[in-house]
Order: structure tokens, then sequence, then C-alpha cells
């Protein structure tokens, strides 16, 4: 009773000052919406990860000892090979404009390789296209003889059959937890694409690399909310004419979606939550949710005007029939986000937050601003769309024959959820960043392109530690790293692998007249190090080898390039390098961007079970509270939790990982579906509270309540459903499970929860 009196003087008090509720609001989306101003994009891999997280301290190390580990990566291919001279001058433009780029600390190319020759006992180094030469066509065919015999240049530098050369730019690092500057970097690298490939036109170019892919995933990201939002708008306003027909009812919906996603975006700019992949798909989850707050709330509204009540009692009984409703049904929906903040992951937590308070937000200006406007707005009294109530008497067909089937349709979906949960358990906690970006986008051809020459550009990164000051140059523990690397580089799914070892074999035999036998690690510290001191001697200002060596010298790092992308095979195989390592006596660390993305796969398990078992205990509690009932607030769980497992069982049908994004589906899903279980139940016990029998009460029920779930239902489908437009793999991932499951949803609440109801005899 308390309850309902303070409903009623809320909703007395919205009514008669109706002004003062609109200006509070007006002045929390003022408060809020010039925050959007500070939002920061952010893509990189760090912010996935806490500062504290062991990851992200090897990361650290290792950029503090060798500099950042992502690479720019730019590649021209000529159908007439690369020893031209006209495509060795373009190599020559290309390695000193990348260099000019912002942010980038150094280029490697087949023009500046540090190629090393002997001349009695000195050595020489120099680029390998020295820019004293004149590029005649000996000098050239002379270089290509070489680079077919050299180790170092052949598949990392130019491709096996020399039609392909690689550019790398390392760059700066980032040690105070932020990012580079990918976006300009990328830019700067289409701009000289661009310019050169005006100048030659039979030259096709290609960057993967870092700033490559954190820029594909900003623009990806962007160009979905560009595409979806208007579809998802345009649906939105087609429904809403079809139901109302009346202009304030399209423009009121619509409005408070525009001011609820910005508001939601201006908490986001002053929480300082930085834009990331997973903010594309908070407008869609948005949208939705304005959309089922607004229907409600209006349709009521205009029923009540349409059954001869007042302006002012008809706000009142929309407001009466869903304030307790739509605030339970929000609770629910913001439970389900909120448990995404149980887990380890920044923008998962993110996401959570903000989707939980856009829907605060939504359901605030619902009840506090567009009731109240309705007040304020001229509405003439004319017929609205037919009635979306069913006929008693086939709804009445329908209960009788759920009560005479109420066993088998238990068993039936008993039997299904089970079988579903053994399908879903098959499946894999699995991410492949490959295969995130639509096969018709330039990265996605650019990366396919090159993986099938190259075999491999980029992988982990392998810090190996000798022990103390100066011990890599003992020969025990170099001749361990160069068994190490010769093991690694010949597996199959690897390219080459770079490492200062190599260099120091091939630097022992050129100083002893290229004599095989001295192919090897020098046999004595001494040795090395004068081997070292010689190289290093000859390289010109910024190409030196603390990129693989420590200044100390006691770490040396390894750099992987093989063709794996998918998490499940990278991490197997970093185990087994990790066994290996131990086996030959070493001790490494295997880390490095790429693996920091293929490691967060060992968070996904953990924060799923987290965030869904907390949201099923919280939801739980609400149902017992709401309907007052253990019993019938227990048996409410099951058909909540039944289309997350058919949604799981159809993942591993459909060969969809468990990853970031469908994990989070789970949670999303649950908050929303719970939705329609509290409508259909709390309608329900109103009912028999009153006396009514449960067929009876469950007839009733489907008359005036199914017909709204229905279509809520519809709506949410739809709105989710124009993910499938998106660019973003998982977004499409996202929304068409979401829709999916929610489709199940309905399903399960209007065949198998009256079913449960009438087989367990649930009367109140």
């Amino acid at each position: 009773m308390g309850k309902q009196n303070l409903v009623s003087s809320i909703i007395n008090s919205i009514i008669k000052h109706p002004l003062k509720y609109m200006a509070t609001c007006v002045l929390v989306s003022v408060f809020l919406i010039p925050h959007l101003l500070k939002i920061e994009s952010d893509f990189g891999v760090r912010i996935w990860f806490r500062t504290t997280d062991p990851l992200i301290k090897d990361l650290n190390e290792l950029e503090r000892k060798f500099g950042n580990d992502e690479k720019v990566i730019l590649a021209l291919h000529s159908p007439d090979g690369i020893f031209q001279k006209d495509k060795i001058e373009l190599l020559q433009k290309l390695t000193e404009e990348l260099w000019q780029i912002p942010q980038i600390l150094r280029v490697d190319s087949l023009t500046n390789y540090n190629y090393s020759i002997s001349e009695g006992e000195d050595l020489i180094t120099a680029p390998f296209f020295d820019e004293y030469e004149e590029l005649t066509d000996d000098y050239v065919t002379s270089r290509k003889e070489l680079a077919q015999n050299d180790k170092i240049i052949l598949n990392q530098f130019v491709s096996k059959d020399f039609k392909t050369a690689v550019l790398f730019g390392s760059i700066v690092p980032v040690l105070d937890g932020g990012s580079p500057k990918y976006r300009v970097i990328a830019q700067e690298i289409k701009n000289i694409r661009t310019k050169y490939k005006k100048l030659n036109p039979d030259v096709s170019f290609h960057s993967v690399g870092a700033a490559s892919y954190n820029d594909a995933y900003r623009e990806v990201s962007e160009n979905d909310i560009k595409v979806m939002i208007p579809i998802d708008l345009l649906l939105m306003i087609l429904f809403l004419f079809f139901i109302f027909r009346r202009f304030e009812a399209i423009v009121i919906p619509t409005g408070l979606v525009a001011v609820t996603i910005l508001m939601t975006f201006g908490t986001s700019g002053l929480l300082h939550f930085k834009y990331d992949n997973l903010s594309a798909a908070i407008p869609g989850i948005l949208i939705a949710i304005c959309m089922a707050d607004s229907v409600h709330v209006l349709a009521t509204f205009y029923r009540s005007l349409k059954g001869g009540a007042s302006k002012e009692e008809a706000m009142k009984s929309s407001l009466h029939k869903n304030f307790m409703p739509t605030f339970l049904t929000s609770v629910s929906t913001m439970i389900g986000f909120f448990s995404l903040v149980s887990t380890e992951l920044i923008p998962v937590q993110n996401l959570g937050i903000l989707a939980g308070l856009g829907t605060f937000y939504a359901w605030m200006f619902t009840i506090f601003f567009c009731v109240p406007l309705l007040k304020f707005i001229p509405i003439k009294q004319v017929s609205l769309a037919k009635s979306k109530e069913v006929s008693p008497e086939a709804t009445s067909r329908y209960i009788q024959w759920i009560n005479r089937n109420k066993n088998p349709i238990f068993y039936i979906f008993s039997i299904l959820s089970v079988t579903a949960l053994i399908l879903g358990a098959q499946n894999k906690v699995n991410a492949d960043p490959l295969k995130h970006f639509d096969k018709k986008l330039k990265i996605s051809k650019d990366t396919n392109f090159l993986l099938k020459i190259f075999n491999g550009l980029g992988g982990p990164n392998v810090m190996v530690d000798s022990g103390g000051v100066d011990g890599i140059k003992d020969p025990r523990f170099m001749e361990k790293v160069e068994l190490f690397r010769a093991y690694v580089e010949n597996l199959e799914v690897v390219n080459k692998v770079t490492s200062i070892t190599a260099t120091v074999k091939d630097l022992n035999k050129k100083l002893n007249n290229n004599s095989p036998e001295y192919d090897a690690i020098p046999d004595s510290k001494n040795k090395i190090a004068e081997t070292l001191l010689l190289y290093t001697m000859g390289l010109p200002q910024g190409m030196g080898i603390n990129d693989q060596v420590s200044v100390d010298n006691r770490f040396i790092k390894l750099v992987i390039l093989w063709n794996l992308h998918d998490a499940e095979t990278s991490l197997q195989l970093i185990e087994e390098l990790n066994k290996k390592a131990t086996e030959i006596g070493l001790d490494i660390n295997i880390t490095g961007k790429i693996v920091l993305y293929h490691r967060m796969v060992n968070y996904i398990v953990s924060s799923f079970f987290r965030s869904i078992g907390l949201a099923l205990v919280l939801i739980s509690i609400m149902l017992i509270i709401v309907l007052k009932s253990w019993r019938i607030g227990t048996l409410s769980l099951l058909p909540n939790v039944v289309p997350l497992l058919f949604g799981l069982g159809l993942m591993t049908l459909a060969s969809i990982y468990i990853d970031i994004g469908t994990s989070i589906v789970i949670s999303v899903c649950l908050g929303i579906a719970v939705d329609d279980t509290i409508h259909f139940l709390s309608h329900y016990r109103t009912l028999t509270s009153s006396g009514l029998t449960p067929v009876k009460a469950l007839e009733k029920v489907f008359v005036h309540t199914a017909p709204a779930l229905v279509f809520t239902t519809i709506i949410l489908t739809v709105c989710f459903g124009c993910f499938i437009f998106a660019n973003f793999v998982p977004n499409i991932n996202f929304g068409i499970l979401c829709s999916i499951i929610l489709t199940f949803a309905l399903l399960v609440d209007l065949i198998y929860l009256p079913a449960i109801i009438l087989k367990f005899n649930v009367s109140k």
C-alpha cells in the first residue's frame, strides 16, 4: 500500500506540476550533453586492460627495453618485378616519405637494409642500395643476385618472386598508458599511397600493420553508426506511423531517442570513457529501449482519449498503468547491462555502464518529460489504429490447448534446452581480429593479399633474458637463442623469425671469407662482442640494434612473423614455444600487442560466467520481490534462461565463436528478455489475486498483454536486426544473435511459460 501511495503521489505531482519535472529533465540533459566534446577515441589494445594487469606490465617492460612492437607496413606490388630502376627509386622515395610521418621512429626497407661485406679484417656496413651508387641496370641486377642468397632480406623485405616489396615503419612507444596517434599515421600513409599511385599506375599499394588496423576499427565503427542510426530511426518512424498515425506520436519518441543517445555519450565524456569498438552498439540498443518505453506510454494515453477521457485523465491513466511496469522492466534491463561491470575488460565494463545509464535516461525522460509534454500539445480527437487486442474466443481455445498439452510442452522445451546446452558447451572461446572486417573492405583485401605472398608479416615478440648484464655475448646463450629461432622458423605457420643471432651468424661467415663452417655463432664472448661492435659502428644514425638488443645487453628480442590470426591456435603455439624454450634452457616472455588481443579470450570465460551469474541472481531477487512469491519468482527464471541456451546452441551450429561481442549478447538479452516475463507475470498475478483461476487469468493475459509483448519484441528484433548493415563483424553477430534470442524469448513466454504455470499450478 505504501508503494502504491508513493507512486500515486508522484503521478499526481507530475500532472499538477509538469513544467517542474520537464525543467529538471532539461537541466540534467544540459549538464550532460556538452561533455560530448570531451570524448576521445582509442582503438588500441591497451584500453581493454587495467594498467595493473600483468599482461600490460609485460608489454611495458618490452617497450621500455626495445621500443614499440607495433609496425606500419606498406607493401608495393609490381607485376613486372621490384628489381627495376624505377621501382627501386620508388622504394627509396617511399622510405623517405614514411620517415617523415609524425610518430614514425624508424623505417626499414629493401633499399636501406644494412648489408655488410668484409674486406680483410674490416666489416663494411652500408644500405643495400647505396645512395652514392648510380642506379644502373647492372647495379640493380647485382643487388637482385645478392638478395636471392640473403636469408634476412628474402621473404621479409621482398617476396620470393621479387614482385612485392615491404617497408616497415616503427612507431614511437607511448609508455603513459595511452596509444599512438594511429589516425594521423594512417592518414599520412593514405596520402602517400594516393600520391604515388597516381605516379605509378602499374603498381598496387597495400597497407596493414597497427596504424592501418586501428584506423580501420575507427572508420568501420563510425561508418556503422552513420548507417545503422538512420535505418533504425526510419524504421522506428514507420512503426510509429503504423501504430498511431499521429504527428506528435512520431516526434516525441524520435526526440526521446536523440536526447537519450546524446546524454549517454555525454556521460561517457564526463566519466572519461574513450570511444572504442563496442561503442557503436550503444545507439542501436538505446533506440530499441526508447521505442519500447514510449510506445507503452503513448498507446495507453491514446486509448484513454479514445474512450472519452480528458487529456489530463489520459495522462494519469497512462502513468498509473505504465509507471511501475516500465520502471521494473528498465531495472531488469539495467541489471543485465550493469552485470557487465564485473568483467575484466574495460570497454565491456564501459558498455555496460553506458547502456545501463542510457536505459535509465530513457525511462526518466519518458515518464517525467514526454508524458508532461503531452499536456501542452494540441491533440485532435481522431480515430486511432485498430486495437491490437485479440479475440477472447481465440485465446480461450489457445489456453485450453496449452492446458491439455502442458506436460508435452514442458518436456519438449526442457529436452530442447538440454540439447542446446550440450551444443553450446561444444563451442569454442576464440577470436580472430582479421575476421572482424567485412571481406569487401580494403584492410581485409590488403591483409589477405600479403598473407598469400609472405605467409605472415606480423606476430608476437619474444623477450629472452640472458640472466645478467652483457649476458647476450655468452656464446652458449646465443647458441640456445639461435637454436630456438631456427626451431620456430621451421614451423609451417611461420614465415620468418628476426633476431640478432641470425645477423651475428651471417657476419661471422662474412668475416671468415664466407666459409660455410663459420655460418655459426662465434665460439667466444670476445668474438661476439667484436662482431657486434664492428657491425654497430657502421650503422647509420637511427638504425641501431636497440630494437633487438637491450641497452645493457641482457635481453634479446625475437620477432615471429607468422600467418596465425585466431586466438585459439595462436595461444596453443605460444604455450608450445614456452615449453620448447624451457627444454632448451631459455628464460623467455612472449608478449606484444597481438598477444594481448589473443589473451583477451582468457578473460571471456570467467567474465561471461561472472556477469551472467550476477545478472541471474539480481534478477531472481527482483522477480521474487516484485511478484511477492519465491515460487513463481524462481519458476519465472526458466523461460528467461531457455532462450539464452537456444542462442548458445545456435552459435555452435552457425560456427560463431564465443568472443567479446557474443559473450555480451547473453547479459544484454537476459536483461531485456525478462521484461516480457515481468509484464506477463505482473498482469497474471493481479488477475489471480482478484480470484480468477489460472486458466481464466491466462486467457485475459493473452487478450490484453500478449499483443503488446509481440509488438515490442518486433520493435526490438528489427532494431537489433539493423546491425546486419554494419561492416564490423562483431556488431553484425551481436545484432543478429540479439534478434534471434529475443524472438526465442517471446515464443518461450507465449508457449513455455503458460505451460509451466499450468503444470505447477501457480495460482498466485
